[in-house]
């Protein structure tokens, strides 16, 4: 469950308990993660709600990051010591410190079972990356959840968070991140990104362009000519309003002149 308390209150309601509830994750500084049997930590949820702190359950099968995840320690131990490690080639942050990982830790068979017994350390994970002078921060997952405590964690006004996928709008959501990447300064392989699909080529002007002017021009006629458009002089509107000469006689009968009060609107 995740309790959003002030930074100190979580482990004095912990105080006594010992390993019964540990804190499985400090996610920022208002936000830690209680992992343990179900009835310790519904007592826990009931107290802090009473006190007014917000809490809430979090969908899990297993109480990870805590004593209950002892019995599979040995086989997590037993897997990684068939793997060969290599220095990584980009730094790496483990979440298990806080810090950043060297061979020696990440080839420390103890070190992954502490992922799984132990909390994990974001928000320090994070404050790492954040000293280093990282300022671009993707999250590779289905969600944005990552980023969200991320953004809320640090104090830090010129980063960048983007998600990788979004529920309903997967292939926009890589498209903008890369796009934004790119804006950034990313170098992003663009040949490799379009290799699925048949591309061609097309030449655009460079800059500055030459300013030669297409507009449809209209042809200046007497006022009451009628629009006439040819091939070589089209009309540029789809209509004209002009003056034809017209009788206002019934048909059949002579042309009179007009009589009575008449107004002409004109320009």
């Amino acid at each position: 469950a995740a309790v959003f308390a002030r930074e100190a209150r979580v482990p004095e309601a912990l105080a006594g308990l010992g390993d019964e509830v540990p804190i499985a994750a400090v996610n920022g500084p208002e936000n830690d993660v209680l992992s343990g049997a179900r009835p310790a930590v519904e007592h826990l949820l009931t107290r802090f709600h009473g006190e007014g702190v917000k809490v809430r359950t979090l969908r899990s099968s297993r109480a990870c990051h805590s004593r209950h995840m002892g019995p599979i320690l040995g086989d997590v131990e037993r897997l990684a010591s068939q793997m060969t490690f290599r220095a990584p080639e980009i730094t790496l942050v483990s979440t298990v410190t806080g810090g950043v990982a060297p061979l020696e830790q990440l080839s420390n068979l103890s070190h992954w079972s502490s992922h799984i017994r132990g909390p994990v350390r974001f928000q320090a994970a994070v404050d790492t990356l954040v000293a280093s002078g990282h300022r671009i921060f993707v999250e590779i997952g289905p969600g944005s959840t990552a980023i969200g405590m991320a953004r809320r964690s640090v104090n830090v006004s010129d980063a960048v968070w983007l998600p990788s996928l979004a529920a309903g709008h997967e292939t926009a959501t890589v498209l903008n991140t890369l796009g934004a990447l790119y804006t950034h300064g990313v170098n992003v392989d663009w040949t490799a990104f379009d290799r699925p699909f048949q591309r061609s080529k097309v030449v655009l002007p460079t800059y500055p362009f030459e300013r030669r002017r297409f507009w449809v021009e209209t042809e200046t006629r007497p006022a009451g000519s009628p629009a006439q458009a040819t091939a070589s002089q089209p009309v540029q509107a789809a209509y004209e309003i002009v003056w034809e000469p017209a009788s206002n006689a019934p048909a059949g009968t002579q042309s009179t002149e007009p009589s009575g009060a008449w107004m002409i609107v004109a320009d």
